[in-house]
């Protein structure tokens, strides 16, 4: 399953890969939108899950 470049470029801006494919970080509420948006707009909602922790 390939990403393109700009999007891992993007989420690595603000997050750590992971594992392959797999980022994570600490990140805004705006940031988080952001993020998530971009992602919705390049591979759709059915090959993303976000994974939120809000404490």
């Amino acid at each position: 399953m390939g990403r393109p470049d700009h999007l891992r470029g993007a989420l690595s801006r603000w997050t750590t890969e992971f594992a392959p494919g797999i980022f994570v970080g600490t990140v805004s509420a705006r940031v988080r939108h952001e993020l998530l948006q971009a992602v919705t707009d390049i591979v759709g909602t059915r090959r993303r899950v976000p994974a939120v922790r809000i404490s």
